[in-house]
């Protein structure tokens, strides 16, 4: 069936400090509640903004107001959160005080189960005493599946975005500064996967895997509202254009099947009851388009070492 998930993500004018921003994100959220959002994203560190207080003076620990407040965001709303913050490095990379640029993923519980740090920090954040996170961090699990999050100056890093593709992620968050533009389009698309994103400036966006902005916050409201719906394959034209016929008519009833000729994939939706989409998918020998890509360059990869044999027919046919 449908897996629809409801996303929120919204900011606000920022100024004062982060007992006064938490206090602005309070009063906003409340225009939402009834939306009843499954994920809540706010932007990079969302509590300091706009504040004049050097950034070892935000830093704040697990337990800090930052969090505290994310935590009850989560309980309170029964909905998933990522909230940016700055955290306390402690002694990570031999600097005792350092600080990283930070957002957490909260589950409906108000457990945190993973922080990012910022891989890449900007020159003037590096100066300020932000130290950049561990290069290879982990996608973390979700009831959506893996999340990836990636933080404002990241975005100009591919290979970022290409980890989280080869870790399985369904969805990667990033919280930021500004909009991002069309390179976030870019990965959603290239990696196939959906890219939320939250910024200080009005903008905000949810990326589906075809590279199309879902929604796009107006810059009057910044805030959107917007559903997915997880229950879904895209699915490469390659061999598939031999049996979405036969497909179509076993499952039509249960399935949705969308042609999008240009970038040569199917859409394919589950929108009723039946077998499961992945069983479908095995029962034609299909794949998701980035398992299809990853088994191709295997394939290819190994055909060029041993010279064995034609590496399309042997692993496609």
């Amino acid at each position: 069936m449908s897996r629809p998930v409801r996303i929120l993500s919204l900011s606000v004018e920022g100024g004062g400090g982060i007992p006064e921003n938490i206090a602005r994100y309070g009063d906003r959220l409340a225009r939402h509640r009834g939306f009843r959002p499954d994920l809540i994203v706010f932007p990079e560190t969302a509590t300091s903004a706009g504040s004049r207080e050097p950034v070892k003076e935000l830093a704040e620990s697990e337990d800090g107001p930052s969090m505290t407040f994310y935590r009850s965001v989560a309980k309170e709303f029964r909905a998933w959160v990522v909230g940016g913050h700055y955290r306390e490095g402690g002694t990570e990379a031999g600097k005792r005080g350092a600080t990283f640029n930070a957002a957490s993923l909260i589950d409906r519980e108000g457990k945190c189960i993973g922080t990012y740090r910022k891989t890449y920090p900007t020159g003037s954040e590096y100066t300020g005493g932000v130290i950049p996170g561990p290069k290879d961090q982990p996608v973390f699990p979700s009831e959506f599946g893996p999340v990836g999050i990636a933080i404002c100056f990241d975005i100009g890093f591919p290979e970022i975005w290409d980890s989280y593709a080869r870790q399985g992620a369904r969805l990667v968050i990033w919280p930021s500064a500004y909009p991002g533009g069309a390179v976030l389009n870019g990965y959603a698309v290239l990696h196939g996967y959906y890219v939320v994103t939250a910024s200080h400036d009005p903008g905000m966006r949810v990326i589906d895997p075809l590279g199309r902005d879902l929604a796009v916050a107006s810059y009057r409201e910044k805030a959107l509202e917007a559903t997915i719906d997880l229950d879904e394959a895209y699915v490469h034209m390659d061999y598939a254009n031999l049996v979405i016929g036969e497909i179509r008519t076993k499952y039509g009833k249960t399935l949705s099947i969308e042609a999008h000729d240009a970038i040569g994939w199917y859409r394919i939706v589950r929108t009723g009851e039946g077998p499961e989409l992945r069983d479908i998918l095995k029962e034609y020998g299909l794949q998701p388009c980035r398992d299809y890509y990853a088994r191709a360059r295997a394939a290819i990869d190994r055909h060029r070492e041993t010279g064995d044999g034609p590496a399309w027919e042997k692993s496609w046919g």
